[in-house]
């Protein structure tokens, strides 16, 4: 459920794709956490992501992914 208790070095993001056109994939994933994030990273992150299935989604309409970036 949300919110997500994590450990403190760990961030959750959601990435919203509101265009049926795009599917959600790793490389969708990786372009979308350095379009936003990229002047903050640094070598040595972890990724990981997910997306809920169709029963547990808050929006089932529009696209998402949860994400969650640590810092190591």
């Amino acid at each position: 459920g949300f919110p997500y208790y994590l450990a403190d070095e760990i961030q959750h993001y959601c990435l919203w794709i509101d265009n049926p056109d795009i599917i959600i994939d790793n490389t969708l994933i990786q372009l979308s956490i350095f379009d936003k994030l990229g002047k903050w990273l640094i070598p040595g992150i972890d990724v990981s992501w997910f997306i809920n299935l169709p029963k547990n989604k808050s929006i089932p309409e529009i696209q998402h992914a949860h994400v969650f970036i640590r810092m190591t």
